[in-house]
């Protein structure tokens, strides 16, 4: 017979596998323009705080040319501008085109409906119920980061 702890382990993984199911397929459309995760993912990430190709690596967890790449692909679909940083020589700076911003301004909007979505169900818990699924979070996302530890540290 599964056990509590079992079962809460079991759901997580089913969810957390749906999940990436739904990140790798998500292809974003948008007036006829294919936008892939990786694409998606750096325009967030330009859209909070616009920084160079080395912090958004480290943002996104992934290499400095897969950063340079998607910006390559971004600038060919439209969507960003780039353009050299005039008082640092190696550095360049990016924008959004009016494109670029109605593609943001879109997703954002659809990232707004299913965050309703999720507040609408999780309203339906008690305080002290939400304490527990919080604290429960807080201990899911330190494991996250032992793991990444462990399989970067062998």
């Amino acid at each position: 017979m599964e056990s509590h702890s079992q079962k809460v382990n079991r759901k997580l993984n089913t969810f957390i596998n749906k999940i990436i199911f739904l990140g790798k397929n998500n292809i974003f459309e948008f007036k006829g323009l294919k936008l892939y995760p990786s694409e998606i993912h750096l325009i967030l990430v330009m859209s909070e705080a616009p920084t160079n190709a080395s912090q958004m690596a480290k943002t996104l967890n992934v290499t400095k040319g897969a950063v340079s790449q998607t910006i390559s692909r971004l600038e060919k679909k439209g969507i960003l501008i780039k353009n050299k940083d005039p008082y640092l020589k190696n550095e360049i700076t990016l924008a959004f085109t009016p494109l670029g911003n109605e593609v943001f301004q879109k997703y954002r909007q659809i990232s707004r409906a299913v965050e309703d979505e999720f507040i609408n169900k999780i309203e339906n818990f008690r305080e002290d119920e939400l304490f527990i699924i919080g604290k429960f979070m807080d201990e899911i996302l330190q494991l996250a980061d032992t793991i990444h530890k462990i399989r970067n540290n062998p």
